[in-house]
């Protein structure tokens, strides 16, 4: 990034997101707990935790529950004390004993790389789990902030609109956290950065760019599925960018074949990990659509009703809100 202006872009959201990995108390992120159980797990071996009485489970060491128990809270406006945080940073790992603890694993292991890695180091050399939390945060918003730079080194003319997606503070806080939307929304970046260079460049991409793109395109699939559609865009790309017809058609099926593996790996991870959240309320997906297609008009009235009553709630989910849903940033 030669441009001062990608520099400092690069700079503010650094010193933006560092801000939130440090001063958001931990659980005031949405289900960080359990994106944060779930890379652990990892750091474990537990790669793909079977599900247990409700969801899937692993027995952690026992400073990772008794951390969880010193900060977590269910309800959204409590605040945190000092002596709660002191109680949470003296908290020891305590690997002489286990404690289990079931969590969601929907997600692959792929978007929990940079925080099972602090979590493997924290576990081995003992640190506490504070530490372990707080560092994983960090690590992981390092190694987002590296991709999206990297996807606004690729389009210089384009670096800042990644930028102003970039700075975004609902960007900022989910990259700052456990999450599995961080590492999706860099992927996600850094491909759409990859298919516009290839959009706008002139001459012949190299076989490695186009490989690239390809990698690039398998981890967005393995990410989330529902990133698939951002392929889309590749039949765009002129032929002359890629020299042939026929060396056209074999790199643009490579790409889609990529996500659609990667896709396919995430749904199958994510049919590993089902379990029905609402365990006191059983939940048929079939049943459901056979009652919409019986009767379309009253499914569209339900509809209707619903966005009168919830329409405020979902406009308030558009524009985003920051923390554990209490942090609503203004309208306008």
């Amino acid at each position: 990034m030669k441009d001062r202006r990608q520099i400092s872009i690069f700079a503010v959201a650094l010193l933006a997101a560092l801000a939130y990995a440090v001063v958001t108390p931990p659980d005031r992120v949405p289900d960080e707990f359990s994106h944060f159980f779930r890379a652990v797990a990892m750091a474990e071996g537990d790669f793909f935790p079977p599900v247990g009485y409700v969801s899937p489970g692993h027995h952690f060491p026992g400073g990772i529950w008794m951390f969880r128990h010193r900060i977590g809270k269910d309800d959204a406006t409590a605040r945190y004390t000092l002596d709660e945080m002191r109680a949470a940073y003296a908290e020891p790992l305590n690997r002489a004993q286990t404690a289990g603890i079931e969590f969601p694993a929907w997600y692959s292991p792929a978007p929990y790389v940079a925080q099972a890695a602090v979590a493997f180091v924290g576990i081995q050399a003992g640190w506490r789990p504070f530490w372990i939390f707080y560092l994983g945060r960090i690590a992981n918003l390092l190694l987002c902030l590296a991709i999206i730079g990297a996807a606004m080194f690729a389009v210089p003319r384009r670096a800042a609109v990644a930028g102003a997606v970039l700075l975004l503070p609902m960007t900022l806080s989910e990259l700052a956290a456990w999450l599995a939307d961080g590492m999706t929304i860099a992927v996600a970046v850094l491909m759409t950065c990859l298919i516009v260079r290839n959009l706008e460049a002139e001459g012949v991409a190299s076989t490695r760019e186009l490989a690239a793109l390809a990698a690039v395109a398998f981890l967005l699939g393995l990410c989330k599925p529902a990133y698939f559609l951002l392929v889309l865009p590749v039949v765009a790309i002129s032929t002359s960018r890629f020299g042939s017809v026929r060396r056209r058609i074999l790199a643009t099926l490579a790409i889609v074949l990529a996500i659609a593996f990667g896709t396919l790996l995430a749904a199958a991870s994510a049919r590993a990990g089902r379990y029905n959240p609402r365990a006191y309320l059983p939940v048929d997906p079939a049943q459901q659509l056979r009652c919409v297609l019986e009767d379309p008009l009253r499914f569209a009235g339900v509809v209707v009703r619903d966005m009168r009553v919830n329409g405020r709630f979902y406009l308030d989910e558009t524009i985003g809100r920051l923390g554990i849903m209490n942090g609503k940033l203004p309208i306008p």
